[in-house]
């Protein structure tokens, strides 16, 4: 046979191949059988993976009762892509709550676009199947199938055309001024079993946007992540989301995670509109900030009483009081000759962490700010963060708002920590302002300081741009398509892995999603699942598509 060279795309599909299988290999090796039998592991059975299965209660695998599981999920862009997954898909494991959901279905999404109704028309259908986009229609038809068989679903979504002389649909039993379609279609499937809210950070604060990701099935299982309701967080765009599984009803976690949700839902109540807000000059961001009327910012004697608070949603969980949950892990490729799978318990802290601060019910639940500077700050050898925009500045404000908090702590641990490494890998696609490669090369020259200084200084940091191949050909021009659909192939996740713990968002790193915009992250020290978080950012960091920030110019952008 005729050898031949190993060409760029090979090299980089054969590393994610061996990376994956050292992954997985990892995984194994800590939950082994020959430990199992000492340690009083449950066995379950395993089934095929990545595909839904309506035929299976859980699809991926059958949980023993009682034996909650936290999990990662992700989702990798088909086609022209060469790195493989060794968590399963969040595609897969969404479509497969929905089908199994028996009693309600909780979920927070920014817009829907799970059948692509825009893309088909500029894209046929054999290409729309090539790009992945079928995942999108499987997982709204199974919505669909669930709201008919009789799931309550309560769907929280972005207000769309806010007018202030747009009057509230009462009728609807939502804040809504209209749906979106694919809202609306479920809606008209099975009017009496779904009830939608819309919410606007306009209304309250002048701009911000819900960019939080949550579904909870059934108040038992529970997604946080950063994949839209969109086919192309399914097929098209890297996500990277965390899931707990089988929790007890009544257990603290699922609590927390309800309320966080009912949260929002009262946010978004008709009961709380027009929007009542006040306005206060911030001595930390130098500017005077609109804020809802509850801010604990506003002073006393002109502040409103927290609806939150009011409706007992104070948090359960938080930096200081986190919540201990036993938890399985999933031990892939470590099944018996019988194909069985694996589980082991272990103890885990996490908190649930919420954005803007007045989403926090009077700052019982942990700001989603503060939760990545503690995650930042509890490591002591490594911090990998990895985000689609990172900026220590305001991006959609009309003025500029400096934002240090997460430069600050990423330079203290480099500065005060003997060894620390930290690695920021960030992305680039068609929508990267010019403006935060320039801010991510301050930061590194910062760093570089310390030991320019200082001797002693031995910590460092480094900074890679991640590009999906395609990402330049994502816009059309001059009357021909684009390559790929719009807003796809690029590195849509936001998380901060450490040697310690694990952060895993929906916010991207910049001042708006922080102080305006609704988001939420999971904090936790579970070690199977911050192990595999490292081995995602691994496996990105060390692949062809992650290039040295020296290597690019804000003129390339």
């Amino acid at each position: 046979m005729r050898s031949r060279r190993i060409g760029r795309g090979d090299g980089a599909a054969l590393f994610g191949l061996l990376w994956a299988a050292s992954c997985l290999f990892l995984v194994a090796l800590r939950f082994s059988p020959r430990e199992s039998v000492a340690s009083g592991i449950q066995v379950t059975q395993k089934s095929a993976v990545f595909e839904p299965k309506s035929s299976s209660v859980n699809g991926f695998f059958t949980l023993h009762e009682g034996s909650a599981v936290l999990s990662l999920v992700e989702s990798l862009p088909v086609g022209d892509f060469a790195l493989a997954s060794a968590v399963p898909q969040t595609f897969e494991t969404l479509t497969r709550h929905v089908q199994a959901a028996q009693t309600s279905i909780d979920l927070s999404a920014m817009y829907w676009n799970l059948l692509g109704a825009d893309d088909r028309k500029v894209y046929s259908e054999a290409e729309m199947k090539q790009f992945g986009a079928e995942r999108g229609r499987k997982l709204l038809f199974a919505l669909r199938d669930a709201a008919i068989r009789g799931v309550k679903f309560r769907i929280l979504t972005a207000k769309q055309g806010v007018d202030e002389q747009e009057q509230i649909l009462s009728d609807k039993g939502a804040s809504c001024s209209e749906l979106p379609n694919e809202v609306q279609m479920l809606v008209d499937t099975a009017k009496e079993n779904i009830q939608v809210r819309c919410w606007s950070g306009p209304e309250w604060y002048g701009s911000g946007i819900l960019h939080q990701k949550i579904w909870i099935f059934d108040a038992r299982h529970v997604y946080v992540g950063s994949a839209n309701m969109d086919w192309k967080s399914l097929a098209q765009v890297m996500e990277v989301g965390v899931v707990m599984e089988n929790l007890p009803a009544k257990s603290a976690l699922m609590q927390d995670m309800r309320r966080l949700f009912e949260t929002w839902w009262v946010f978004a109540s008709p009961e709380l509109l027009p929007a009542k807000t006040g306005s206060y000059f911030s001595q930390k961001f130098q500017r005077e900030l609109q804020v809802p009327a509850w801010s604990l910012n506003l002073p006393e004697d002109s502040r409103s009483e927290d609806p939150f608070v009011k409706a007992g949603l104070q948090a359960l969980g938080n930096i200081s009081h986190q919540l201990e949950t036993p938890f399985s892990s999933r031990s892939e490729g470590n099944e018996t000759s019988s194909g069985v799978e694996v589980v082991a318990s272990t103890a885990a802290q996490m908190f649930v962490a919420a954005a803007p601060l007045e989403a926090t019910a009077g700052h019982s639940r942990t700001f989603d700010e503060d939760a990545l500077v503690y995650t930042i700050r509890s490591a002591k050898s490594f911090v990998s963060l990895s985000v689609m925009d990172f900026a220590p500045f305001s991006m959609y404000t009309p003025g500029p708002l400096h934002w240090p908090a997460l430069t600050d702590a990423l330079l203290a641990g480099v500065y005060s920590k003997p060894g620390l490494r930290v690695r920021l890998l960030i992305s680039q696609w068609q929508h990267t302002s010019p403006q935060l490669l320039e801010a991510l090369a301050t930061l590194k020259k910062q760093a570089e300081l310390c030991q320019h200084m200082h001797a002693r200084c031995s910590g460092r940091l480094e900074i890679k741009i991640f590009r999906v191949p395609g990402w330049q050909n994502t816009t059309a021009s001059a009357g021909t398509k684009a390559a790929w659909p719009s807003y796809t192939r690029v590195n849509h996740a936001k998380y901060i892995v450490t040697d310690t713990r694990a952060n895993v968002g929906t916010s991207n790193m910049e001042w708006g999603y922080f102080y305006t915009t609704a988001g939420a992250s999971v904090n936790t020290n579970h070690e199977a699942t911050r192990k595999a978080l490292e081995c995602v950012f691994e496996r990105n960091w060390n692949s062809s598509y992650a290039k040295p920030l020296e290597e690019f110019t804000a003129s390339e952008s």
